[in-house]
């Protein structure tokens, strides 16, 4: 079958002091003998400190008001300086078995990128992800590459990154010829990360290939899917286009 990387960067778009977002993050066990872990680079691009606060959304459709309350963790960058953080969850919240959104915040212009990965005793696989920033929030996106078969499943993910209101979210897959396959809806209450993981599994939908998503949200919304092969567990990350 064919399979193609997306390589998707906004990286230098972004409004100074804006909110910052990485999509997925892990310190977890999974399917497949997985154990995933992210390591996230942070560049200050402005010529003065920065003060970075850090905030964690724990993926679950129940944890509106826990991510809330949570307090963020606070990072001070001089002027220039990247730093390294492996393994963030683990290091900066104490997370043991978790995944879910981080979101950067700062008066002053970041660059942020980040690796989730599988890690295991004799090797590491991995998948870039982007900060991106709250501008590219949409109420309509599109996924394109989605794939379920003996080789490859795919997951997908939802980020509701309103503190305020909830999302209503319609979402429609269709086959590789633009036919309707299935509809379904989403409520995420504000402040929400969500993971379907086999999203065909989920959604009921029989494996193949190229199938695409529309999502309509009744707010901005941040998705992406996953795209792991089965037998290496090596990922690919695949944002939603606007």
């Amino acid at each position: 079958m064919r399979i193609f990387l997306l390589f998707y960067l906004s990286i230098g778009s972004y409004l100074i002091g804006e909110e910052i977002w990485l999509f997925a993050s892990a310190h977890s066990t999974g399917a497949y003998g997985t154990n995933w872990r992210t390591d996230v680079s942070i560049l200050n691009n402005s010529l003065e400190e920065a003060a970075v606060n850090v905030y964690f959304l724990q993926s679950g459709i129940d944890k509106s008001e826990e991510n809330i309350s949570r307090n963020p963790v606070s990072l001070n960058l001089s002027s220039k300086n990247q730093i390294k953080i492996d393994d963030i969850l683990k290091e900066k919240f104490s997370v043991e078995q978790g995944s879910g959104a981080l979101m950067f915040s700062s008066d002053k212009e970041l660059l942020i990128v980040s690796r989730t990965y599988n890690q295991l005793p004799d090797k590491e696989y991995g998948q870039f992800i982007p900060g991106i920033g709250i501008s590219k929030a949409k109420k309509e996106q599109k996924l394109i590459g989605a794939v379920s078969s003996q080789s490859f499943r795919t997951n997908i993910g939802i980020i509701n990154p309103s503190k305020t209101e909830k999302a209503q979210i319609s979402i429609k897959f269709s086959n590789k010829k633009g036919s309707l396959i299935k509809e379904a809806n989403v409520e995420l209450d504000p402040w929400v990360h969500i993971q379907y993981n086999d999203l065909f599994s989920y959604f009921g939908i029989t494996p193949q290939e190229d199938v695409s998503i529309i999502l309509n949200s009744s707010v901005p919304i941040f998705c992406y899917l996953s795209v792991v092969d089965n037998l290496s567990s090596d990922p690919i990350f695949i944002p939603g286009l606007l």
